[in-house]
């Protein structure tokens, strides 16, 4: 019974990570699209992103 115990915290932390992951990669996806789409414009707030 302890070994179940000791599983629940870490599918839980598997479960938020997850959650996460797909967070970063949509905000990803519609970061490159907006690149793409603004590949014409000038270069004025590349320092700004990083």
């Amino acid at each position: 019974m302890a070994g179940e115990n000791n599983n629940l915290p870490v599918r839980t932390y598997q479960k938020q990570f997850a959650q996460l992951l797909q967070e970063f990669y949509r905000k990803q996806a519609y970061f490159n699209q907006n690149i793409e789409s603004c590949e014409l414009a000038p270069d004025t707030n590349s320092n700004e992103l990083l």
